[in-house]
């Protein structure tokens, strides 16, 4: 398996866990704010690579601290859209 199968497993991952974590949190009540949507991303960067090391790994840390943020960011996108969806329904 190479690095590329490795990274496009992880991405099959991130998608599939953050379209579950959406659903739940949508169903639970919550909502994605402008705020969440600006800064949990570049924040969940910050924490996996300052502050869970990802700093001292090298390009495998950078790597890891990147997908960090883009699962936050998308979990949060798809939170968003299915609220948007769900505005749209008729009643």
């Amino acid at each position: 398996m190479t690095a590329q199968d490795d990274l496009s497993a992880r991405m099959r991952q991130i998608d599939t866990h953050t379209s579950q974590w959406a659903r739940e949190a949508f169903e639970a009540g919550q909502k994605a704010s402008v705020f969440d949507l600006a800064l949990r991303s570049p924040l969940a960067f910050l924490h996996a690579y300052l502050l869970r090391g990802g700093l001292w790994r090298g390009a495998a840390g950078l790597t890891a601290s990147l997908l960090a943020a883009y699962s936050a960011g998308i979990g949060l996108a798809k939170l968003a859209e299915l609220a948007t969806q769900s505005d749209r329904r008729p009643p």
